[in-house]
């Protein structure tokens, strides 16, 4: 087991309720929601276990909660490099909003979901307020079909990077998983070139584990399955030997499905 990033959901908070959304997060949502005591075990964790090079934080929207990622940064080891997925709301109160944080890079959610709370022109003056902050910046794009290649233009002419990813059946979108493959992001936890795990998730209240997507925020399994309260025994959990089998790679290999929507209905037929 080699991860070498912990991404952290903060809670399911946001200030925005897209329709897609695979957490099903929004201003009065209130299923995932960090304590004190998980922050300091997950630093204590971290610091324990040099593998871990990068801490990404999630939600919800995770810079509704400043005062949680002050207590990081007061417990985290220096050497751990800091990245966050936003809807990039805060763009008007650049450049103090991060003041006396330190974030390296920071993926700007977008898509035709975003559109009734923010614009790709207001996006792309946030993703260039952060550059001039010299903060790596990119931004994360669910792609449904050809006219959402409009949408991007403005971070393009900007010279902004552009990341696609898949719906994910999960959550609050209750539409098919999108199939295409020559655009399909895969499994952020499994890399093309390597066997090993790579990403690990925090979920509040549950513990750590190598699921983002329906597995977790959806109960497709018993909690035992997927989640454990040690990151040192990642590589003892049943998912991650389910995840690593020559069955499972074999069995994906040769199917046309998106990895979260193979990963549903495969690993639902897997051992209690």
């Amino acid at each position: 087991m080699k991860a070498k990033e912990v991404y952290v959901l903060l809670s399911d908070l946001c200030n925005f309720k897209c329709e897609h959304c695979l957490n099903s997060s929004g201003p009065q949502s209130q299923r995932w929601r960090l304590s004190e005591p998980e922050i300091q075990k997950i630093c204590s964790d971290i610091n324990a276990d040099p593998q871990v090079q990068q801490i990404h934080f999630s939600g919800g929207e995770p810079s509704l909660h400043l005062d949680w990622l002050k207590l990081f940064k007061k417990n985290l080891r220096e050497d751990v490099t800091w990245a966050m997925t936003s809807n990039g709301w805060f763009g008007s109160r650049l450049p103090s909003f991060f003041e006396g944080l330190r974030f390296d890079k920071i993926s700007l959610s977008f898509d035709s979901y975003h559109l009734p709370y923010i614009s790709a022109e207001k996006l792309t003056e946030t993703a260039l307020k952060l550059k001039d902050m010299k903060i790596e910046v990119d931004i994360l794009f669910t792609f449904e079909g050809p006219k959402d290649l409009l949408l991007t233009k403005a971070f393009k002419d900007a010279g902004i990077p552009v990341q696609f990813c898949q719906i994910v059946e999960s959550g609050r979108h209750d539409k098919e998983v999108h199939q295409g493959k020559s655009l399909q992001t895969g499994c952020p936890s499994l890399p093309q070139e390597s066997r090993a795990l790579e990403k690990i998730n925090y979920i509040p209240g549950k513990g750590y584990t190598y699921c983002c997507g329906p597995l977790a925020f959806d109960s497709h399994r018993e909690d035992s399955f997927l989640y454990t309260g040690e990151l040192k025994n990642m590589g003892e959990t049943p998912l991650y030997k389910e995840l690593t089998s020559e069955a499972f790679l074999a069995n994906y290999q040769n199917s046309d499905q998106s990895i979260c929507h193979f990963c549903v209905n495969y690993l639902s037929k897997a051992p209690q």
